[in-house]
C-alpha cells in the first residue's frame, strides 16, 4: 500500500510538471505570435505610409520582413475641360521582388477606362478616340533602394523597361523604351521628405511621325528632373507637393519643355489601406497625340491598398 502511494505521488507530481512546462510553452508561443503578428502590423503600415510618400513599392518593401510587395491602385480622374465634362479611370496592379537587401525586381501594368462623358451614361459612352483606353504600357523595373546613405538621406536609382502594350503607344509606332533615374530621399526629421530627382528616357519607334500626316513628331529622347516633398500631418494624414520638367527632343529636332505639378492629400485609413485626392497641372502633354492638350489641369481621387 505504501509503495502504491508513493507511485501515484510520483505520477501526480510528473503530471504536474508536465502540465506547467506545457502551459508555459503555450503561453510563450502565444506571446510570441503575438508579438510577431504586433511587428508585421506595423512594418505594414510603415509600407503603406512609405507608398503614400511617393516611394514605390521596391523601397517600401525594405521595411518589411517579406521579399514579395503588391500594391493596387485604383484612381478616378476627371480633366478640366471647358467643352466636355468627362470622368476616366485607371487601376494598375505592380509587383516587387526583393532580390536582396540591395536591389528589387519590378513589374506593373493598368488599364484604363471611359467612366462618363457628357452626353453618356456611366461606363457606356461613345468617345471619340477609344483607342486612348485599354491596356497601359507593361513596365518592368530594377531598382537599388539604397545605393548610398547616411544619417539623412538616402540615393535610389530605378531602370525601367516599358513595352508597347497600349493602343495609344502600338499606334505611335513604339517598339520599346527605356528609362533610368536617380532620386534622393533626404530626411531632415521625421516628418518631412524632399526628393530631388534626375532621369533620363530613350525610345524606339518605327516611324518618326506618330500619325499619318506627319505632323506630330515622336520623341526618342528626353531628360526629366524634379523636386517632390511629403509631409507626413500624423499617423492618418500625408500631404505631397511635385513640380518637375521634361526637357523633350523629337524627330523634328526640336527640344520641348514640359511642365508638371501635382498636389495631393493622402489618409491611411488602416494598415493596408489608403486614400487620395489631388490635383495636377500640365501645360504640354508627354504624349504625341494633341487630343490631351485639352486637358491640362485634372483632379483625381484614387484608393491603394498594400498586400
Amino acid at each position: 500500500m505504501g509503495k502504491c502511494l508513493i507511485l501515484i505521488t510520483f505520477v501526480i507530481a510528473g503530471l504536474t510538471q508536465y502540465t506547467s512546462h506545457a502551459y508555459a510553452q503555450s503561453n510563450s508561443t502565444s506571446t510570441t505570435s503575438d508579438k510577431d503578428e504586433k511587428k508585421s502590423s506595423k512594418e505594414q503600415k510603415k509600407a503603406t505610409q512609405a507608398v503614400a510618400q511617393g516611394l514605390s513599392i521596391a523601397e517600401s518593401m525594405l521595411l518589411s520582413e517579406s521579399p514579395w510587395g503588391i500594391f493596387f491602385n485604383a484612381t478616378a480622374t476627371r480633366g478640366l475641360d471647358e467643352y466636355a465634362d468627362t470622368w476616366s479611370s485607371e487601376n494598375a496592379l505592380s509587383l516587387s521582388y526583393r532580390i536582396d537587401d540591395k536591389s528589387a525586381l519590378g513589374l506593373s501594368i493598368g488599364y484604363e477606362t471611359l467612366i462618363y462623358e457628357n452626353g453618356g451614361s456611366l461606363f457606356n459612352n461613345t468617345d471619340r478616340d477609344p483607342d486612348r483606353f485599354g491596356l497601359t504600357d507593361l513596365d518592368i523595373s530594377y531598382t537599388r533602394p539604397k545605393i548610398w546613405s547616411d544619417k539623412y538621406n538616402t540615393l535610389v536609382w530605378s531602370s525601367t523597361l516599358s513595352f508597347p502594350s497600349s493602343r495609344l503607344s502600338q499606334r505611335n509606332s513604339l517598339t520599346i523604351e527605356g528609362a533610368t533615374q536617380l532620386a534622393l530621399r533626404y530626411r531632415p526629421n521625421a516628418k518631412l521628405m524632399l526628393t530631388p530627382s534626375l532621369g533620363t528616357y530613350y525610345r524606339e519607334y518605327r516611324y518618326d511621325t506618330a500619325n499619318a500626316f506627319g505632323t506630330i513628331a515622336n520623341s526618342p529622347f528626353g531628360i526629366t528632373y524634379g523636386l517632390s516633398g511629403a509631409y507626413t500631418f500624423n499617423s492618418l494624414f500625408i500631404g505631397t507637393l511635385f513640380y518637375g520638367q521634361t526637357q523633350r527632343y523629337d524627330f523634328f529636332n526640336d527640344w520641348r519643355t514640359i511642365q508638371t505639378a501635382v498636389a495631393q492629400l493622402s489618409a491611411n485609413v488602416t494598415n493596408t489601406l489608403n486614400l487620395s485626392v489631388g490635383y495636377r497641372y500640365r501645360d504640354r502633354t508627354v504624349s504625341n497625340d494633341s487630343l490631351f492638350d485639352d486637358d491640362r489641369s485634372i483632379y483625381y481621387i484614387g484608393v491603394g491598398y498594400v498586400f
